[in-house]
């Protein structure tokens, strides 16, 4: 019910800011693409579809949680189980294994790794890098992993639910009436974010930039994703470049903390809550 209330705070919020542009209707729906600049539109409850044109055509299809070909990989969750809107799972188990180390143990400068490392082992949490996953079982109530250490012993653990975190890859399905260029699994842009087909440009997750954050945050982070998908259509020049969005060592990372709700001060839903927040909060 928090997470549910967090998330629908973030989509009245997004709802509101879309509606404040003049000429935009907002559907819940589904597209499907025909072909440059033009998509068929199926309301979700399949009430009404229509076919609609325009001048320019913005992918922003995202990106999806990657499962490996692992035995068993079904029984584990991911981010859009822990994270979605109103998603049948509502209550995380006592004890996790988390398959996949991400940019805590692949992307940053060693000493921040070291760092991280050992605060998380103090806490009671076991690191075990270099191995392989054999296989997911259910084991009553419970999942075990079985998997092989750095010495190719073959060994196993157990708890209660088994979070697959081993990254997102770009959701391109569906794309091919475009005629989109598409190389190792990600929309190919220019610095201006045009596709390789006229009128048609590409924004965030699907193009993949980044492997170490969600390439649309740190576009609009910066300021950039505006410059690029929008202004650029009106004759801007400047481009985006990646450069520090690909996990050098100069890229900015975030650590992202989070419990369950014990108490404290929950932040209003308006457009008021803000002034309850403090300013490191906002």
């Amino acid at each position: 019910e928090h997470k549910d209330w967090v998330q629908d705070i973030r989509y009245q919020q997004h709802i509101r800011e879309i509606l404040e542009h003049e000429n935009l209707e907002f559907v819940k729906a589904i597209a499907r693409p025909l072909g440059c600049c033009e998509a068929e539109v199926v309301s979700t409850d399949g009430s009404w579809r229509k076919r609609v044109r325009s001048k320019y055509m913005i992918v922003a299809t995202g990106s999806v949680p990657v499962r490996p070909p692992i035995k068993g990989a079904e029984l584990t969750i991911g981010s859009e189980d822990l994270f979605g809107y109103r998603t049948d799972y509502r209550w995380p188990g006592r004890s996790f294994i988390i398959i996949g180390g991400g940019y805590i143990l692949s992307g940053w400068d060693q000493d921040a790794v070291a760092e991280v490392r050992s605060v998380l082992e103090e806490k009671g949490v076991k690191i075990m890098t270099n191995s392989r996953v054999v296989s997911i079982e259910k084991e009553g109530s419970q999942r075990r992993v079985v998997y092989q250490d750095p010495e190719g012993n073959t060994r196993s653990a157990v708890a209660d639910e088994v979070v697959m975190a081993v990254g997102r890859v770009p959701y391109t399905e569906g794309l091919e009436p475009i005629g989109l260029k598409i190389d190792r699994g990600k929309v190919v842009t220019d610095s201006h974010m045009r596709t390789s087909v006229d009128r048609v440009y590409a924004a965030g997750d699907v193009l993949s930039h980044s492997r170490l954050e969600h390439s649309s945050r740190e576009a609009a982070l910066r300021d950039e994703l505006q410059v690029c998908a929008s202004f650029r259509v009106y004759g801007a020049r400047d481009g985006l470049s990646w450069d520090n969005a690909r996990g050098g060592r100069e890229a900015r990372h975030t650590i992202y903390h989070c419990k369950l709700p014990t108490g404290g001060r929950r932040l209003r839903p308006d457009n008021e809550g803000e002034e309850g927040m403090g300013e490191d909060n906002r």
